[in-house]
């Protein structure tokens, strides 16, 4: 049975705020035309859901149907890999990203601090920080934490003053 854009994504929805991500995907599959917003709500459900492995599988099934990925996909693949401790695999989606223009998307970034934090390279969050042309308090408040949980507290500290003068 195929199932058209409008009535699956609101099944992938349902199914996957009643906790049964198994039908999200049955329903994702008999899809006849996936929209973007189609790929990202099935990306962002299994990465908020702890299946970071099938985020970052949709993501590269999505590549390979052609289709081009925004921030928000690359927010969610970012953070499945984030939560794998999958520093190839990001970086590989950061080398996606500047290819695609999205690497200074204030969303792309901040998941890109989170990723580089979470992957152990904090200096490189810090470059991506330090390269975005805005920043908001969320951005902010992902580089501080990077350095204070990496055991840089100076750097945590002198970045919180700095974010002062900023903001």
């Amino acid at each position: 049975m195929k199932v058209n854009f409008f009535i699956g994504s609101s099944l992938i929805g349902m199914y996957a705020k009643c906790g049964d991500l198994v039908s999200s995907r049955k329903v994702f599959d008999k899809m006849t035309k996936k929209k973007l917003v189609t790929w990202n709500s099935m990306i962002t459900v299994y990465a908020q859901s702890g299946l970071s492995h099938e985020a970052i599988s949709i993501f590269n099934i999505m590549k390979e149907e052609g289709v081009k990925a925004n921030n928000i996909t690359l927010s969610g693949v970012l953070s499945a890999c984030a939560s794998l401790g999958a520093l190839d695999i990001g970086k590989s989606v950061d080398e996606y990203a500047l290819k695609n223009g999205l690497q200074k998307d204030i969303y792309v970034a901040t998941a890109l601090i989170d990723m580089y934090d979470k992957c152990g390279n904090v200096d490189h969050a810090f470059q991506v920080f330090e390269n975005m042309p805005f920043k908001n308090i969320v951005t902010w408040n992902a580089m501080i934490s990077a350095f204070a949980f990496n055991g840089r507290a100076k750097e945590a500290i002198l970045l919180f003053n700095r974010m002062s003068v900023f903001t």
